[in-house]
């Protein structure tokens, strides 16, 4: 949610909308935030969706500039240590907003890992 109002909104001053929406089906739970304000830039946003794919101890390399994602792969990596590597984090984004969904297992088990 912090993210929708930092970058979401930097470029507006009034009209700014964030809906937050939770679900369950098939097993899942999916956690959304869309707000209405400036869209994320396709290249970011297909760098931040293909975290999922990084295992946690490279995920860090994938920003250079090292200004960018901490607070991303920050909830990628607490998710993946509690809930196993069936956590699912993406964004859409398009002209009317962005929304940023994680999925998570609703079985009630944590990642025995721990």
């Amino acid at each position: 949610m912090e993210n929708a109002v930092k970058y979401g909104f930097c470029d507006i001053f009034e009209g700014g909308l964030i809906r937050i929406s939770v679900t369950e089906q098939a097993g899942q739970l999916t956690f959304s935030v869309y707000n209405n304000g400036t869209p994320m830039e396709e290249q970011m946003a297909e760098k931040l969706n293909g975290l999922s794919e990084i295992p946690v101890s490279k995920m860090k390399d994938s920003f250079e500039d090292k200004k960018h994602g901490y607070g991303v792969i920050n909830i990628i990596t607490r998710l993946r240590l509690k809930y196993g590597e069936d956590v699912r984090f993406f964004y859409e984004s398009d002209t009317n907003g962005t929304v940023c969904v994680i999925q998570i297992p609703d079985d009630g088990k944590e990642n025995s890992e721990q």
